[in-house]
This record gives C-alpha cells, structure tokens and sequence, in this order.
C-alpha cells in the first residue's frame, strides 16, 4: 500500500492525495483511490486551488465511473463546476477535463446529444491548448463518442489521430485504457471481420503487456470476448477477473464478466445457466444506472433483453434497453453469433415430462420447498427429490430457476 507522508496542512498536500490516488487507480484500488479524491478535492477548495481540484475530476470521473456511480457522479461534476465559476474557466488551462467528465457521464445515460454537444463545444474553445497526455484521453472519449453515434469512419480517424499523437510524444502506452491496437480490431470486429480481433488476442496471450494492472485487466477482458469467438472456455480467465473486481468494487468489470459468461454458456447450449448469468447482468446494470455499456453489445444481447421480458426477469429494464436499441441506426454488428434466447424445446422432450412431473415444476413455480410439494402430492420427500432430477435432465438443466425459465417459455407454466 503506498504511505503518504506529508502534513494535512501543506500547500503541496492535495497534489500529493492526488498523485497517491492515480496510482492506486492504476492498481485496481478503486475504493481507496475514491477516498483519496474526495480528500483532494476538499483541500483543493480549502485552498482555492481549482487546477489541483480540477486535476482530482480528472480520475475521479472513471473512478465514479467503474465503481456504478453515474448519477451521483454527474451531479458532483455539475456542482464542483459551479464551485469553479468564480475563477473564470477561460483562464484555466485544464478546464476542458470537466467536460471530459460530463461527456463521460452523458455517454452512459445514453444522452448522446448532450455527450456530443459538450466534447464538440470544449474541442472547439480549448482544444488548441491540451497537453498531449490530455490529448490521448479527449481523442479517446471522442473515439468512443463516434462508435455511440454508430460512425465508424469517423471513429477510425479518431484513432489515427490518437496514435499520431502518441507516436510523436510518447515511446511505451502506460495508459489506463486499452491500447490502440485492441480498438482497431474492434472496429474491424463491428464490420463483421473477427479475424483481426482473433490475430490482437493471440498474440496478446502470447505476449501481454508489462503495464498497469487496470489497463491489462481491461485488455483480458477483451480477450475473453476473443475466447468465446473462438468457443475456448474463458471462464478461468473471467473468474480471475471477478475476483479483482469484486474486491475492489469495479462494477463495469463484474458485468462485463456475468455478460461474457453468459455468451459463453449461450454457446454452449446451456440456456438456464445463460439466463442466470444474464439475470446477474440486468440487476447490476440496472441498480448502477449503466445503459449505454447494454445498448452497444449490439445484436446478440437482443435476445437475452427478449427473453428475459417475456419471463419477467428485470423485465422494464431489459424492455427500456431494447427500446433504445431499436431507436439506433442499424449500421453495426457485433459478432458475438451466439444462441443466446430460449430455444423451443423439441416436442420429444416435452412430451417426455410426466403429468407428475409437470405437478412437480408448477409447485416448484409456486415457492413451495420440497417436504410441501411432497405433502401436497402425498409423496415422500425422496420421491420428489427423484422427479426433479428426472425434470433437470429432460430439460438439460441444473437448477430450479433454469427449469422454470425453459417451462415458462415452453407454457408449461405461466
């Protein structure tokens, strides 16, 4: 863990949370990281020093981000930008990082307009005076603007300026995001070629990258998206993964991993386990304010977002997701080519359930435990310890919520 060892009331004392905190953000220490940002913050207003609390926005923005805090995280972006007023942005060089954040924060409620409003306005006015480190992180935001806005040449020029910049002032990408390559492929993946994201996660396993830890957990996340293309197992990886994220608190990651997993299992033919994974999906999602992260998967979440409207799973998130795709302009896809919704069962297989065991299921949908069922059948318990196991694997399930997913959709049950 780093120390910090300098008196609260130094006039260096909020650079130096600040400093501390980049580095811990670096490391995946999200919480902490929070901690140490809102102390620099504070000092900075304690002290009237807007660059050093301007410079505290500019991690603490993916901070809030990551963490699921997007509302809240706008609404204390529009408020330090209020306390700002007095020292007259025209004269602060790294204004421009508020904008970054609100175009962050827009961009992930889906208010593309405002996001698009706010990062063109801000190019416009201070665009001509960024350091290039501030350079790579706005061409960034504006790369991920232009695949929003569903504009893939432009969002190509966006990255040819971004590597220009890096070219010519930088030797090694130490940055937190993913590096230039993995877009690119991503590009290519968006237009229907999957082999130059094949060829970047190849040798990406071959040859990782020496880099901060978030960077390249974020680019093993990309990998395992890579894995379920190529239907090899990620599940290793993505348990890794999880456990940094769940000890750290970074909620994009824990979603990005319960929807990878449910690719996965989509894949496989493993429906009940898919819609468990998704289910995980919405509910975090949903209690974090996340949209846009949803919306730009593209075709293959659309029908997981229908089944799991039609078996009442989050069903007026997953219905506000699915409308707002269909308002988008249907210029991609993304080439996850998995069966993801319920299958209709063969009639063989429902025909192979019992009257008994369609007693069982609909008792089962009720909430009932097993000693009930057993009692309102007349049954022993072991007895119908016995149906659902036949029931799991006619169904080809493991649990009761899969087999109640596939009846439902089936009309066994309602």
């Amino acid at each position: 863990a780093l120390q910090l060892n300098i008196s609260s009331s130094s006039d260096i004392y909020g650079w130096t949370l600040y400093g501390v905190a980049s580095e811990q953000f670096a490391n995946n220490e999200l919480t902490t990281a929070e901690e140490n940002l809102l102390k620099s913050i504070k000092v900075s207003q304690q002290k009237n020093d807007p660059f050093c609390l301007i410079a505290g926005i500019s991690w603490l923005t993916p901070t809030l981000y990551h963490q699921g805090k997007i509302n809240a995280g706008l609404k204390m972006i529009e408020e330090l930008d209020h306390w700002l007023e007095p020292f007259n942005p025209d004269s602060l060089p790294n204004y421009m990082t508020i904008n970054y954040a609100k175009t962050s924060f827009y961009l992930e409620m889906n208010r593309l307009h405002d996001a698009q409003t706010t990062h063109t306005e801000a190019t416009t006015r201070w665009g001509h005076s960024l350091e290039p480190l501030n350079q790579i992180y706005w061409k960034f935001q504006e790369l991920q603007l232009n695949l929003s806005l569903d504009s893939l040449e432009a969002a190509e020029n966006s990255l040819d300026d971004l590597e220009s910049i890096f070219r010519i002032h930088f030797k090694e990408w130490q940055f937190v995001i993913p590096s230039p390559e993995v877009f690119r492929a991503l590009i290519h993946l968006k237009r229907g070629n999957a082999a130059p994201f094949i060829q970047w996660a190849q040798h990406f396993e071959e040859h990782p990258p020496h880099t901060n830890p978030f960077r390249l957990q974020e680019e093993q996340l990309m990998l395992a998206r890579a894995l379920v293309l190529q239907e090899r197992d990620p599940m290793p990886l993505l348990n890794n993964i999880r456990a940094t994220a769940k000890s750290n608190n970074i909620v994009v990651r824990l979603i990005f991993c319960d929807l990878l997993e449910t690719y996965w299992w989509g894949s496989q033919g493993q429906l009940g386990q898919a819609l468990e994974s998704f289910e995980k999906v919405l509910q975090r999602a949903s209690k974090h304010g996340y949209v846009r992260l949803l919306i730009s998967e593209g075709a293959p979440i659309k029908p997981l977002l229908q089944s799991s409207i039609q078996l009442g799973i989050e069903a007026e998130y997953a219905q506000k997701i699915l409308t707002l795709m269909d308002q988008q302009p249907e210029k991609l896809t993304t080439q996850i080519s998995v069966s993801t919704s319920i299958p209709k069962q063969s009639p063989s297989t429902l025909e192979a359930l019992s009257n008994r065991e369609i007693q069982v299921l609909k008792l089962i949908n009720e909430g009932n435990p097993n000693k009930v069922i057993a009692s309102r059948l007349s049954v022993a318990t072991t007895t119908v310890k016995s149906h659902i196991r036949n029931i799991y694997s006619k169904l080809g399930v493991h649990r009761r919520t899969q087999a109640l997913a596939i009846a439902r959709a089936e009309g066994i049950i309602e």
